[in-house]
């Protein structure tokens, strides 16, 4: 009871975006702006954030019937952002295991270009269907070309072609390079207990061989899939591969890479 006096007293109008927060009826007649943030439907609650910008949890009961059957429509989003109950599996794959590229000059081998991708599986182990779900994904790969003799071969450079017959090209330097390859993959719909695979594009990446003086290479990959919600806004998950590579410090190594790659929007395929 002390809950509801708390919702429906003391509002204050906060400076917002008028399509951000929503007209809710109580009961007993009385309104207030606010917008859901999740919904529970085991224990029939949900989380409203007030224009005051106060967030506050009551049962569902407390708003009118039509507010009840809006609410409850965020079911499946709560259910989205759950990682036990939406879970997103990356995997990364090698397709094609490269040839070693020996430097113009010296006998000793430098490296070799290898092909690779991601094979992201998606599974919804809830009882309800998810709708209108998006992928992005954003694959970095970067590696360190020899520290040893930093002006040796400062205009050396070799390329290699794609699948796609885009030639890319690499250079002996000693700071970090670090490419970029971006996609976009149109999920739909994902039926309750269904799961999904997709599949990323192929990346060509540098590896070294363990020598003195150098580092082998270093990849990954962020997957944000988000979802429309009943307010016409959408919300995220995102997951990295590997793990411990949060996003802040991903978007803050991609940022300042030199090269961005457009990708086409990769295959999907069921199993």
């Amino acid at each position: 009871m002390e809950k509801l006096i708390v919702l429906f007293t003391c509002i204050t109008l906060a400076v917002q975006a008028a399509d951000e927060f929503r007209e809710f009826t109580a009961n007993d007649g009385r309104t207030l702006n606010a917008k859901v943030l999740s919904y529970d439907s085991k224990m029939d609650t949900v989380e409203i954030q007030r224009d005051d910008l106060q967030v506050i949890r009551v049962k569902s009961a407390a708003f009118s019937e039509a507010d009840q059957v809006y609410v409850k429509q965020w079911a499946p989003c709560s259910l989205f952002m759950s990682p036990e109950k939406f879970a997103i599996i990356p995997r990364r794959t090698v397709v094609k295991k490269g040839q070693s590229t020996e430097r113009r000059s010296e006998v000793s081998t430098f490296g070799s270009v290898s092909e690779y991708q991601y094979e992201i599986s998606i599974c919804n182990r809830t009882g309800l269907p998810m709708e209108n779900l998006t992928m992005n994904y954003l694959i970095y790969y970067a590696y360190d070309l020899p520290a040893a003799g930093e002006n040796v071969y400062p205009q050396e450079s070799h390329k290699w072609t794609d699948q796609n017959g885009l030639q890319e090209e690499w250079a002996l330097v000693t700071a970090p390079n670090i490419k970029i390859v971006k996609g976009t993959i149109p999920v739909g719909g994902l039926e309750a207990g269904g799961w999904k695979n997709f599949t990323t594009d192929r990346v060509a990446v540098l590896e070294q061989h363990a020598e003195a003086g150098s580092a082998g290479s270093s990849s990954g990959i962020l997957v944000t899939i988000s979802m429309a919600t009943p307010d016409g806004g959408r919300m995220e998950r995102s997951i990295s591969l590997p793990k411990n590579m949060e996003q802040d410090s991903l978007q803050d190594m991609t940022g300042a890479s030199r090269t961005a790659v457009k990708r086409s929007i990769p295959r999907s395929w069921n199993s």
